[in-house]
């Protein structure tokens, strides 16, 4: 606790958790980044042992 109060701790923490986004804010935040279009995990695996 470095020294402090646990009143102090605990309002720092709180207002530490009150900082951070919501699921729904997280949610908002994945939904508009969309969706990548990668290579399965077989083809990638395929290409490093033929050595392509």
């Amino acid at each position: 606790m470095e020294g402090r109060s646990l009143s102090d701790y605990l309002l720092v923490e709180l207002q530490r958790i009150a900082d951070r986004p919501s699921r729904a804010e997280l949610l908002a935040r994945i939904a508009e980044r969309g969706v990548c279009d990668l290579p399965s995990a077989e083809d990638v695996l395929a290409e490093q042992r033929d050595g392509r």
